[in-house]
């Protein structure tokens, strides 16, 4: 599966710095063509489609005090996706429709990046 607008097979490096919003909340962190589901504590969310398990009080599984706790080797959308990229092409009328499925978070913290950049 490949998600719109993530830049799969051209990775671009994308720097989160400390932020971790899209770590947090109901955020769906798929897994992609790429990805190898055994390596994932993950579930099946539909027909043949996997995603990250989540805590109950929503945050990635692999989420830990001072961040990814299996950066290196996280999942494809975590090194692919862009907030402010995003943000930018859900503007532009790309996306129809995804954007409230990310949560309010991380529309504003791409929109902050947006405007210092």
């Amino acid at each position: 599966m490949n998600l719109p607008g993530l830049p799969i097979g051209t990775l671009s490096k994308v720097d989160c710095g400390s932020c971790r919003k899209c770590c947090k909340g109901q955020q769906l962190i798929v897994l992609v063509d790429g990805d190898d589901p055994r390596q994932y504590d993950c579930y099946e969310f539909a027909p043949g489609q996997m995603a990250v398990k989540r805590r109950i009080n929503g945050d990635c599984v692999y989420l830990g005090g001072d961040g990814c706790t299996i950066h290196g080797r996280h999942p494809i959308v975590c090194k692919a996706f862009n907030c402010a990229d995003f943000v930018r092409r859900m503007d532009a009328g790309a996306y129809d429709g995804l954007g409230p499925r990310l949560g309010n978070a991380v529309i504003k913290e791409g929109r902050k990046r947006l405007r210092r950049a």
